[in-house]
């Protein structure tokens, strides 16, 4: 399996629009994701990622946001969730528009 990877939200979506109709199931994935920061335990580095399963191709979309600090600091992550929300918002309204359907959770390859 091929993955054709994009960090730009428009690029992605002019691919699902190209791709539409060999989506597998119409389905696009999306989801916050947070991996942990090298630097301390509290740091959390929030990415927003699209996927969906394009023929034997994997197409995924990342866009880094910003790091949340801990999970009590809710003023302090406001910036960085805004953002992710504002990504998330942009990708569900394309898909909308292009009749694909939108659920949680990451396609990964192999």
């Amino acid at each position: 399996m091929t993955t054709v990877r994009f960090t730009d939200a428009k690029e992605f979506i002019e691919e699902l629009e190209r791709d539409r109709g060999m989506i597998e199931r119409g389905i696009v994935r999306l989801t916050n994701h947070y991996m942990p920061s090298s630097l301390s335990p509290n740091i959390w580095h929030l990415s927003v990622i699209a996927s969906c399963k394009v023929g034997q191709d994997l197409v995924r979309f990342q866009r880094y946001c910003g790091d949340a600090w801990g999970k009590n600091s809710e003023d302090q992550n406001r910036p960085t969730r805004d953002k992710a929300d504002e990504v998330q918002k942009e990708i569900e309204k394309a898909c909308q528009e292009l009749g694909l359907e939108v659920r949680p959770g990451i396609y990964e390859e192999g």
